[in-house]
């Protein structure tokens, strides 16, 4: 499977993951010119900035953190406040950022991540 076809999945999978939780994903693949975010959620009052990433079955919470770096977090927080400003009308007390990390079937969701 190819690099797309696998960052689909996982994709997928997180999805499912949120939704299976109780989470209404409210967009996926978010471009804008300052970046992209995989998965847009919400539950009740808190909406969710989700990146999604495969990773080896052999990492540690440590390794995953150092998966997204400084620079991709800025944009991910810039394209946030795009998706934010093109729903005005949308209001949360709680804005969270999580990452998802997918190995096989298995997902850790950090959240709060960034």
């Amino acid at each position: 499977m190819d690099c797309s076809g696998r960052g689909r999945q996982c994709e997928d999978i997180a999805a499912r993951m949120y939704s299976e939780n109780g989470y209404q994903i409210l967009c996926r693949n978010f471009r804008t010119r300052s970046g992209e975010i995989d998965i847009v959620c919400r539950k009740g009052d808190v909406l969710v900035f989700s990146e999604v990433k495969s990773i080896p079955r052999t990492w540690n919470e440590e390794d995953m953190q150092k998966k997204i770096p400084p620079a991709k977090v800025r944009r991910i927080k810039t394209a946030a406040g795009q998706y934010l400003a093109q729903n005005p009308d949308d209001v949360y007390d709680v804005i969270r950022f999580d990452a998802v990390f997918v190995s096989g079937w298995r997902t850790t969701c950090i959240q709060g991540a960034f």
